[in-house]
């Protein structure tokens, strides 16, 4: 898939049923995909690349494959890159 224009096509990190401190998350947290690594790119995006681990919103974005937990999202909504 091939996305078109400023759209970023992204592999999303599932967040698990804890955090690194043991707290059990609520269902409605664990939902709440956030972060995830850039698997393709439009010609028009200009700050990301294939492979950066990036941080984005929780609500801008449509999951376009539920099997492995791809989406698509505009460049603008990504917040950061992980390092």
């Amino acid at each position: 898939m091939q996305p078109l224009g400023d759209k970023v096509l992204v592999k999303a990190e599932i967040p698990g049923d804890t955090t690194k401190s043991g707290i059990v998350l609520a269902a409605s947290k664990k939902d709440l995909i956030t972060r995830g690594q850039v698997i393709a790119i439009g010609v028009g995006v200009k700050e990301v690349v294939v492979v950066d681990h990036i941080l984005f919103s929780p609500y801008d974005w449509e999951r376009v494959d539920d099997g492995e937990e791809i989406i698509l999202m505009s460049e603008l909504d990504i917040w950061a890159i992980i390092k």
